[in-house]
C-alpha cells in the first residue's frame, strides 16, 4: 500500500523565473511523469523540487541572524504566555487538535500568529535563495513557493515536569521535546523554532533535540540523465579529486558539478549496508534487464558486471550501456533506508522496448512501497506502461481485485489519483509552457506523444499510397 504521509517534503512548487521557464505551478503526486520538447526547463524544474525535498535541513542557517532572532523571541512569548498542564492531559489536548479542534492554538487573526507568518514569509525568501544557489552551484534569480499545507496556527504548551509540547490543527502533538532546562534556554530554543518557521513554509521536518545525522541519500535521492558518463568516469573522477586534494598542479580542475550529479557520485562511492526488502525488484532488474549481476570491484571504487550464467567479470568501461544506465538504480534499490524521493531522469535511455515496459513497472512497484517518484522521459512506450499500470488500478477500483498485467505483478498497478503528469512546451513567444495533463481511468492523456504518433502514421499512409501508385504504373 502506498504511504500516504508527507512528512518534511513538499506536496508542490509554484515558481517564476526559472530559467527557461517563466512560471510554473507543479502539484507532486505518488508518481509525476514530466514529458515535453527537448531544452525546456525539465531538468532545471526537476532540480529544484529534487532540492526541496533533500535540502530544508540546513536550511535555518542561512536566514537573515535578525529574522532568527525575531522567530525566537516571538516563540518564547507565545510559550511563556501558553497554557502550563499536567504531562497526562496532553495528550487529550493533542487528541483535540488532531480533530479539528482550536481552543489550545492560536486564532488566525492572533496578532502573534500574524506576526510569526510574516517572518516566516520572509524567512522563506532568504531560504529559497541559498537552495537555489546550492542545487544549480550558481545565484538564480527565481521565485519559490511552496504549495503544500503550511501549519496551521500553532500553540505551544508547558507541562509541569518541563515538556513542551506543539499543536497544531490536523496534526495532533506535531512535535514533543522532553527538556531539563528552562526554555528561555536558547540552545533548547531553536530546534523547536526551527521546526515551526521551516513547517510554517511548507516543510514539516520533525526536527528533534540531539537529532543524530541525516542520511543525505534517504531523503531524496536523484539519477541524472548522464548516469552512463558518471559511472564510466568515476576512477577518473575520483583520481582528479585526490590529486586536486594533494596538490597536484598535473590535475586539472573539474568543471563545477550541479548538486544532484555530486549526489550520485557519492551514491557510487559509497552505496551504503545493503538489505532483502527489495531484492524481488533487484531480482527483476538483474534477470530481465541486465541478464547477469553488478559487483563491486576488489580494490578501488569500480564496478563490474557478471553475465548470467558466467564467471567472467566486464569493467564497467567495456560494459553494455544498459549495465551502466541501471547501476545507479539497483545500488539504490539495494539500500537499508530507500530515498522517500526520486527523481530519475529519462529511464528509458539505451533500453529497447521491451525493457522500458518491465522498468516502468518496477518504478510503479517502488511507487507502491512509499518512495514518491517525479521522472522525466521522452518515450511513449515508457508512458503507456505506466498507463497500463493505472488501468490497472481503476479496475481494481471498480471491484476487480485479480487485475494484474501478468503473474507476479500484482502490485505494479496505480490509482489514476495518484498520478499527476506535465508537458513541457512552447508558447506564441517562443517561451517555455508547462500545461498539467490530463490523468483519467485510461491513464495519463499527452498531447504531444498522440500528435507526433499520429504524423507519423499520416506519413506513413502517405508514403504507403505514393509507393503503390508508383509500382502500378
Amino acid at each position: 500500500m502506498i504511504w500516504n504521509g508527507w512528512g518534511g517534503s513538499p506536496r508542490g512548487v509554484r515558481v517564476e523565473g526559472l530559467r527557461p521557464i517563466p512560471r510554473a505551478e507543479v502539484e507532486l503526486g505518488h508518481l509525476t511523469l514530466i514529458t515535453g520538447e527537448n531544452n525546456r526547463g525539465k531538468s532545471w524544474l526537476a532540480s529544484l523540487i529534487w532540492g526541496l525535498h533533500q535540502a530544508p535541513y540546513s536550511l535555518w542557517t542561512e536566514i537573515v541572524p535578525a529574522t532568527r532572532e525575531a522567530l525566537i523571541t516571538l516563540a518564547q512569548q507565545i510559550w511563556a504566555e501558553g497554557p502550563v498542564i499536567e504531562r497526562a492531559d496532553y495528550e487529550a489536548m493533542s487528541l483535540r487538535a488532531l480533530r479539528g479542534g482550536t481552543e489550545d492554538l492560536l486564532a488566525e487573526d492572533d496578532p502573534r500568529w500574524l506576526a510569526w507568518r510574516d517572518l516566516c514569509a520572509a524567512a522563506a525568501v532568504d531560504m529559497h535563495a541559498a537552495l537555489l544557489t546550492r542545487v544549480f552551484r550558481a545565484p538564480i534569480g527565481a521565485q519559490v513557493t511552496l504549495t503544500g499545507p503550511q501549519v496551521a496556527p500553532f500553540g505551544l504548551v508547558r507541562a509541569t515536569d518541563g515538556m513542551v509540547g506543539i499543536l497544531n490543527r490536523g496534526s495532533g502533538g506535531g512535535g514533543v521535546h522532553q527538556i531539563d532546562h528552562d526554555y528561555t534556554d536558547r540552545a533548547l530554543v531553536e530546534p523547536l523554532v526551527q521546526e515551526l518557521c521551516l513547517a510554517s513554509v511548507g516543510f514539516n521536518l520533525r526536527v528533534s533535540v540531539g537529532r543524530g545525522p541525516i542520511d543525505a541519500l534517504a531523503g531524496a535521492l536523484y539519477l541524472p540523465a548522464a548516469r552512463t558518463g558518471l559511472v564510466q568516469a568515476l576512477p577518473i573522477l575520483a583520481e582528479n579529486l585526490i590529486g586536486e586534494a594533494l596538490g597536484d598542479r598535473r590535475a586539472p580542475a573539474l568543471p563545477s558539478l550541479p548538486a544532484p550529479t555530486v549526489q550520485l557520485l557519492r551514491l557510487l562511492v559509497n552505496p551504503g549496508q545493503t538489505a532483502d526488502w527489495n531484492t524481488d525488484l533487484v531480482t527483476i532488474l538483474e534477470e530481465r534487464l541486465l541478464r547477469g549481476r553488478v559487483h563491486r570491484a576488489a580494490a578501488g571504487i569500480q564496478y563490474e558486471y557478471q553475465p548470467a550464467g558466467t564467471t567472467l567479470r566486464v569493467p564497467m568501461g567495456r560494459s553494455s550501456a544498459v549495465v551502466t544506465e541501471l547501476l545507479p538504480l539497483v545500488l539504490t534499490l539495494q539500500r537499508v533506508i530507500p530515498p522517500s524521493f526520486l527523481v530519475y531522469e529519462e529511464p528509458e535511455a539505451h533500453l529497447h522496448p521491451e525493457l522500458q515496459r518491465q522498468l516502468a513497472r518496477v518504478l510503479v512497484r517502488m511507487a507502491r512501497r512509499g518512495t514518491r517518484l517525479l521522472i522525466t522521459t521522452h518515450s511513449d512506450v515508457f508512458v503507456q506502461e505506466i498507463n497500463n499500470c493505472v488501468k490497472v488500478g481503476a479496475l481494481r477500483a471498480r471491484g476487480d481485485a485479480e487485475a494484474s498485467l501478468g503473474p507476479g505483478e500484482e502490485e505494479a498497478w496505480l490509482a489514476p489519483d495518484e498520478v499527476r503528469a506535465y508537458e513541457f512546451g512552447g508558447d506564441a513567444e517562443g517561451q517555455t509552457e508547462v500545461r498539467r495533463l490530463e490523468v483519467l481511468e485510461e491513464g495519463v492523456v499527452a498531447p504531444m506523444f498522440n500528435r507526433s504518433i499520429a504524423d507519423q502514421m499520416q506519413a506513413l499512409i502517405d508514403l504507403d499510397e505514393r509507393l503503390n501508385r508508383a509500382r502500378s504504373t
